[in-house]
């Protein structure tokens, strides 16, 4: 007397978390690490085989020999925040599986996905500027002396920045640079000839 059963389903749902929190507490950093915890589980009733559990944010491929009913198998990935992700305001990684169920056909799957919020995208150039010279008395500069200069140009934002014009409001001096990445910095040297300005204005202000 045959009783019937359920239609043989081979499914496989991944479930996807993150297991790190951003440095700030709120949203992640250029340059800064994103740990993922993947889970496999097969929510269908039959058995399935060669499964391929695939990462597409980070590139990672796990392979499971097979997945029993209501058996799971959990994989660890890491991510490094780009300025890409700065910039879509958040990195967004999916998880896919993929296997054979006993007849041979692939299997079912829901694929798991997370999204995490990255900071606002922020522009910034710092320039610093300091003497390099000592004067001949080592105390102050007298008419004619040279001052050499050291200019440094840092992007401290998280966007790289082009088409860069760095000035020296004193010397006239000006140089360009084509781009820098963030945390990158470009350094220049500029000199001056103490004037009889100067020496009345008891001091050299210089800018760039």
């Amino acid at each position: 007397d045959p009783e019937p059963t359920n239609t043989p389903d081979g499914y496989i749902t991944v479930e996807k978390t993150t297991t790190s929190e951003p440095a700030n507490g709120t949203a992640y950093e250029l340059g800064e690490t994103i740990e993922y915890q993947i889970t496999a589980t097969n929510t269908g009733n039959v058995t399935v085989t060669d499964v391929k559990v695939t990462d597409k944010l980070t590139g990672d491929e796990w392979t499971v020999e097979s997945l029993a009913p209501k058996a799971s198998e959990t994989f660890n990935a890491e991510y490094v925040v780009t300025e890409d992700d700065i910039l879509a305001g958040s990195v967004v990684n999916v998880a896919t599986a993929e296997g054979k169920d006993p007849t041979g056909d692939d299997s079912g799957t829901t694929p798991g996905k997370k999204e995490d919020p990255t900071v606002e995208p922020v522009s910034h150039i710092t320039v610093a500027k300091k003497a390099t010279s000592t004067p001949d008395n080592g105390e102050s500069y007298a008419l004619g002396e040279t001052i050499t200069y050291s200019i440094t140009a840092t992007n401290d934002g998280n966007l790289t920045v082009t088409d860069i014009i760095v000035k020296d409001e004193l010397t006239d001096d000006e140089w360009t640079i084509a781009s820098l990445a963030p945390g990158e910095s470009k350094e220049f040297t500029a000199e001056y000839t103490v004037t009889e300005a100067d020496i009345l204005a008891g001091e050299v202000v210089n800018v760039a």
